[in-house]
């Protein structure tokens, strides 16, 4: 049976201005929002859901010289022997979405760390902190 997608949530809507970069992550019920404002207006983003498996999965579109790349992230929690959650990682194509749980918070504060890294060439990579705050 073929599996079947449904958009979740499309992120960046950019405008000439900077804006920050926004996504909301469904499972665990988390929004994340970039600290700083950015100016990059070449990336796109959707969180998608395998409504057979219930899996998320994320697809980032950049655009650059030669047309658009895309990547396809599936979740992969991964956890220790001792059972400490370690970050959930979406990797594709060379960009990269870190998403971390932290155990010593509470639920005002933001027990969710995210960091989105992009290479921009010639070994440097631009990395975006990003704020979560749980939507319960």
């Amino acid at each position: 049976m073929k599996s079947c997608f449904k958009i979740f949530f499309a992120v960046l809507f950019f405008s000439p201005l900077s804006q920050a970069i926004e996504l909301n992550i469904l499972q665990p019920n988390y929004r994340c929002q970039s600290k700083e404002f950015i100016t990059d207006n070449t990336l796109a983003l959707i969180v998608l859901q395998d409504k057979v498996s219930g899996l998320n999965h994320i697809e980032i579109e950049q655009a650059w010289f030669g047309g658009i790349r895309r990547a396809y992230f599936e979740v992969s929690e991964r956890v220790e022997k001792n059972g400490d959650r370690q970050p959930v990682i979406f990797e594709g194509s060379g960009i990269k979405l870190a998403i971390e749980h932290a155990a010593s918070t509470t639920s005002e504060q933001h027990p969710l760390q995210a960091v989105l890294q992009i290479p921009l060439g010639n070994g440097e990579v631009k990395s975006e902190m990003l704020i979560c705050e749980s939507l319960l």
